[in-house]
Formats: C-alpha cells, structure tokens, sequence
C-alpha cells in the first residue's frame, strides 16, 4: 500500500524554528540530555509545557515514582536508565497557551533498556527496537495528546566512520510511520528533527513509499501507569517477538 503520510527532513533548526516553520504540534525525543537536542531545548520545553526545570545533575533516579520528580531532566534521565522494561514517557502540556501539545521520551541505543537487544557497540540497529519504539511513540502522541503534526529525533545515536548516523535505525522509524498512517489517518505529517544533515530521511522514504519493501505490523503488548498526569507506558517486545515466532 503506498502511504500519502508527508514526512519531512528539517535539520539543523533549533526547536522554536522547527515550531514555528513545520507547524509541529508536538515532540517526540530521545531521551539522552545534557549536550543533545533534548539538552538543548530543555529549558524551553520546561517553560512551555509548565513543568519545572530540575536539574539531571540533582540525583541519581533509582526508582518509580518514590524519588522520581515531574521534570523533564528527571524523567529523562528515568527512561534512558529503566531497565529491561522499554518504557516511553508521555508528558501532556500543563499550560493553555503552550505551543506543543506535549513532549514524548523515548528509549534509544544509548538507554539501558536497548542492552538487551543490541549486538555490539557498532552493530547495526536493532529493528523491532526502533520499530516499535516509534510506533507506539506515534500512537501516543495522536491518541493521547491529539497531535496531529508530531515531530520526532533519531533514535540512534550511533555514528558511521564519516560522523553520519546509522542509516538502518532511520530506516526502521520511517516504516514505522509509513505503516502506522496506512492505519490511523489522524497522522497528518512528521518532521525528522536532526542537528545536521547526515540523516538518510529521504532514501528511506523513497524504499518505503509504494509499500513493497514494508513488512506487515503486529499488534504491540502495552500497558501503562499514570503519576502527575503523566503517562509511562512499557513495551513488552519479548513476548512480541517470542508469539511472533510460535
């Protein structure tokens, strides 16, 4: 099936740009902070969606929701370091007159919970991983806190010899999108938000786009919790995958 999902290429825009020039009505981000694009807009994400800014520095996050704090550097940090649960953390905007209707953090190669998945340090991605991952970050952000223009950072980190970006974790990410609007029409557009160029978004959609090289979707095992208004939905890809190969 040949999918009329609109998926653009925005790199190297600071996040207010990227608002402002894609109409993106939400954000969905890895969750590696500090010198990263969530680093970078975090004090702006903080202010816009009405959450406080605590610093990741503060302590050590071991636990949920005891010692856990509704900031996005806490939650951050909680989602890269849960392990081996594959848990997105959906924050809904606090404010009326916020420019987003909500921020998404998800696990990523860099996250404890890919530990169990990956191969090597420079493996190639794993793609249920990615898959899924972004999937259920999509459906979130549509069904959950009604975006309808969700933009979304590369999920791997991992960088080639030439300092690009491996080009199978994209191409995992955009078959997801591509299969997830075949589905659900309330996914008008997305925008890859990278800090350069090296991302192949285009090649990627260019492989998908008539829906031959797609594989079929399988129905996701979730569940969710709910603390602040907040909502931490788990992935469970092993029992995914173990009934996948039954």
């Amino acid at each position: 099936m040949k999918s009329n999902l609109n998926i653009r290429h925005v790199p190297g825009l600071d996040l207010q740009e990227l608002i402002r020039k894609e109409r993106v009505d939400c954000l969905i981000a890895d969750s590696e902070d500090g010198f990263s694009q969530l680093g970078k807009a975090r004090e702006f994400l903080s202010e816009d969606l009405g959450y406080a800014d605590t610093s990741l520095l503060r302590y050590m996050v071991e636990g949920y929701p005891d010692r856990l704090e509704a900031s996005i550097g806490q939650l951050a940090d909680w989602c890269r370091a849960r392990s081996p649960e594959i848990t997105l953390v959906v924050i809904p905007s606090r404010r009326l007159d916020s420019q987003l209707k909500g921020l998404i953090l998800s696990p990523y190669d860099g996250a404890k919970s890919y530990l169990q998945f990956a191969n090597g340090e420079y493996a190639r991605p794993h793609k249920d991983f990615f898959y899924s991952v972004t999937w259920e970050a999509l459906y979130q952000a549509v069904y959950r806190l009604g975006s309808r223009h969700p933009a979304l950072t590369h999920m791997s980190r991992i960088r080639t010899w030439r300092n690009e970006y491996k080009w199978e974790g994209t191409y995992c990410q955009v078959e997801a999108a591509l299969n997830f609007s075949d589905e659900h029409k309330d996914l008008l557009d997305l925008s890859f938000w990278d800090p350069s160029h090296g991302n192949c978004v285009a090649e990627a959609v260019r492989y998908f786009c008539d829906g031959k090289n797609r594989s079929h979707h399988r129905p996701l095992i979730h569940y969710s919790t709910e603390q602040w208004g907040i909502h931490f939905v788990t992935i469970n890809l092993k029992k995914c995958l173990a009934d996948e190969s039954l």
